[in-house]
């Protein structure tokens, strides 16, 4: 038998595969079932094992068996560890020096944006977020993109900002593997006042969860 750590980390995968697959957020999933914002997540971080009322709701919920649940097998790509190569953590770190000293400039993309991309190739986990916004920065022919994802329920924030460049128009997009620390620095480049508001909100949340606990 698998470690329960190891168990706990397949079902929460599972979870996120399945409800892609489906077309479904994660979060809207927690609210239909009654569940605290963010629980799935932190069965993951705090490797806790989940009551089996609360599996079989899941259950009932994607419409699937507890070994289709348990067993799923998913794809190496959705996996969340990822090799972060050198290379990408030096264009990380450049932009982000680019970007505090503001030699570089950041636009919000919009309908009149220069290029165009697909939601699922900057967005590949966009069912889990309420809301998604695209920064970009030029460089020569291509450009570099900052995506923002992130949801609130009641008091409880969940956020993400990634790094992609783009060589030209009509490429695909490849996504710059680093962790979330250089992005969201960016991001307090990028859109100051947003990146302090979401800050605010995940602090308060936090000092709310130890007052409560």
């Amino acid at each position: 038998m698998k470690p329960v750590n190891e168990m706990v980390d397949q079902l929460v995968k599972a979870i996120r595969f399945i409800c892609k697959k489906q077309n479904i957020s994660v979060s809207q999933m927690e609210a239909d079932l009654g569940f605290s914002p963010g629980l799935i997540s932190r069965w993951n971080k705090t490797k806790t094992s989940p009551s089996f009322d609360k599996i079989a709701a899941i259950m009932e919920y994607l419409g699937v068996t507890y070994d289709e649940l348990m067993f799923s097998n998913i794809p190496e790509q959705s996996a969340n560890t990822t090799f972060i190569h050198p290379k990408d953590k030096e264009l990380c770190e450049k932009l982000r020096l680019e970007s505090e000293s503001g030699r570089r400039k950041w636009f919000e993309l919009r309908k009149d944006a220069p290029f165009h991309v697909t939601i699922e190739s900057i967005f590949p986990d966009w069912t889990e977020f309420h809301f998604h916004i695209v920064y970009y920065t030029a460089f020569k022919d291509g450009f570099f993109i900052l995506t923002l994802q992130y949801e609130i329920h009641d008091t409880q924030l969940n956020m993400k900002a990634e790094l992609f460049s783009l060589a030209e128009d009509g490429l695909d997009p490849r996504h710059i593997h680093d962790d979330d620390l250089n992005a969201m620095k960016i991001l307090k480049c990028v859109d100051h006042d947003l990146y302090m508001d979401l800050v605010s909100q995940k602090t308060e949340s936090m000092e709310d969860d130890f007052l409560a606990s």
